[in-house]
């Protein structure tokens, strides 16, 4: 189930390169919805290279949640997706414990 977000606005905490999407950043934010009164730990994948940490952003029209993991509400910024069908659990290959 979806939901659209209101009027929002994100300052962004942290991103690092995504481990399985080479044109998008996973990125770490504070969403402040309406005037900031509600504030939430999210994050979203946007494409790489594109916002700075510390730096707040208007949210994007057609925004809305995909779900919630850990506290932190999983926002996608449009109609599309970046990280459909992919699978983070099994990302990376596992190395043997060292003796």
């Amino acid at each position: 189930m979806e939901f659209l977000l209101p009027t929002f606005s994100f300052v962004v905490s942290f991103f690092t390169a995504d481990k399985l999407l080479d044109d998008h950043d996973l990125v770490f934010a504070t969403l402040y919805v309406g005037e900031g009164d509600v504030s939430f730990p999210a994050s979203l994948h946007y494409p790489t290279g594109k916002l700075k940490k510390g730096e707040r952003y208007d949210g994007r029209d057609g925004a809305w949640i995909k779900g919630m993991y850990r506290g932190n509400l999983q926002v996608v910024l449009g109609k599309e997706d970046p990280a459909a069908g992919l699978n983070y659990a099994t990302a990376g290959k596992a190395t043997e414990l060292p003796v």
